[in-house]
């Protein structure tokens, strides 16, 4: 059985909401969607380089800006 991912990557969180990746960047840069960095496998303490989202964060963000909804 397939779970769902919790996090996915920009460019497939971008793909999946129709938009560039240089979009969802400007709209995490501009604090509009939350971004998850795990620890470092690499380098102790550290945090990894690479910015995930998670699934339910980027379902908010896509239910707060639909439009029509009360």
């Amino acid at each position: 059985m397939n779970a769902a991912p919790l996090c996915v990557d920009l460019k497939t969180a971008a793909k999946s909401i129709g938009v560039s990746t240089w979009t969802l960047r400007a709209w995490i840069d501009a604090g509009l969607i939350k971004t998850t960095r795990f620890p470092s496998s690499r380098h102790a303490g550290e945090t990894s380089r690479r910015k995930l989202i998670a699934m339910e964060d980027l379902k908010v963000f896509v239910d707060r800006h639909r439009e029509g909804v009360a």
